[in-house]
C-alpha cells in the first residue's frame, strides 16, 4: 500500500514442518524514498525490529552505503550493521560489518569479469548479457556509441574494443561519428546492428573501404579543363553522377 510517500507492506507465512507441526511468520515494512537513490525503512518480523538508511551506488561507477540499527527479538540485544558498496567499470566491492548477539563479524565480497578476444582485453562488472568485439581499420581513433549513447571505448588506430551489456538474441545498434574521421578516410556505414548470443562475443567490423589507399581524382573535359564542382557527369555505361 502507498501512504503519501511511504510504501507499506504487511504479510504472513504459514509453514508445515517435516514432523507435521505448523509454523507461522509475520512481517511488516515501511519504506520512504528520500531522494536520488536514497531510502529509509522500518522493518519488523519474528526475529528483529530495525530501521535502516541506504544510499545506493550509481549504476555505472561510484560509492554507496547502508546503515542499520535495531533489536534482536530472540537474543534481546542490540543489532547494528553497516556496509560500503564501491562499483566501477571493472567490478564491485562490498564490505559489511555486523554486530549481533554480542558478536561482531566483517564480510568482504568482490566480483568482476575479465574478457579477452583476439588480442583485446576488457574488464566488466559481471559476465552477463552479450558482447561485441569492434574493429575499425584506419589510423583515427573514435568513440564507440551503443544505442546512440557514447561509451568510454574507442576504436581505430589498430585498437579493438570489447563492449558488454548488449541484449542477447536481439538487434543492438553500434555506431561511430563519421565526422570524427579524417576527410580522406572512407566509411561504408557508420552504424551496425549486431545480435550476440548469451555470454557470447559477436565480431563487428566497420568497413573503411579505401581508407588505407585513398585517391583524389580531377575530372576534366575534352579540352583538359577541370570541371566545376557539382557538375553532372555521364559515364560510358550511361549512368550519371
Amino acid at each position: 500500500a502507498t501512504l503519501g510517500r511511504t510504501y507499506a507492506t504487511l504479510g504472513g507465512q504459514l509453514m508445515r514442518s517435516g514432523t507435521g507441526g505448523l509454523g507461522y511468520g509475520l512481517f511488516a515494512n515501511a519504506t520512504v524514498p528520500l531522494g536520488k537513490r536514497r531510502v529509509a525503512s522500518l522493518t519488523a518480523d519474528r526475529d528483529r525490529v530495525a530501521t535502516s538508511f541506504e544510499q545506493a551506488s550509481p549504476a555505472d561507477r561510484g560509492l554507496g552505503y547502508h546503515v542499520l540499527a535495531g533489536r534482536d527479538l530472540h537474543g534481546g540485544g542490540l543489532l547494528t550493521e553497516g556496509g560500503l558498496d564501491w562499483r566501477n567499470g571493472a567490478g564491485e566491492l562490498d564490505v559489511i560489518a555486523q554486530h549481533r548477539a554480542g558478536q561482531t563479524s566483517v564480510g568482504l565480497r568482490a566480483h568482476g569479469a575479465l574478457i579477452a578476444a583476439e588480442g583485446a582485453v576488457a574488464t566488466m562488472p559481471r559476465l552477463d548479457y552479450g558482447f561485441a568485439l569492434v574493429d575499425l581499420p584506419g589510423p583515427a581513433q573514435v568513440t564507440l556509441n551503443v544505442e546512440n549513447r557514447p561509451t568510454a571505448a574507442t576504436v581505430g588506430g589498430g585498437r579493438k574494443a570489447i563492449i558488454g551489456g548488449l541484449q542477447p538474441y536481439a538487434p543492438n545498434s553500434l555506431s561511430i561519428n563519421p565526422d570524427a574521421l579524417p576527410i580522406e578516410q572512407l566509411l561504408g556505414a557508420s552504424e551496425v546492428l549486431v545480435v550476440p548470443g548469451w555470454r557470447q562475443v559477436a565480431r563487428v567490423h566497420f568497413d573503411a573501404g579505401g581508407a588505407r589507399h585513398p585517391r583524389r581524382l580531377i575530372v576534366v573535359d575534352t579540352a583538359g579543363n577541370a570541371l566545376a564542382p557539382g557538375s553532372l557527369i555521364e559515364l560510358a555505361d550511361g549512368t550519371t553522377n
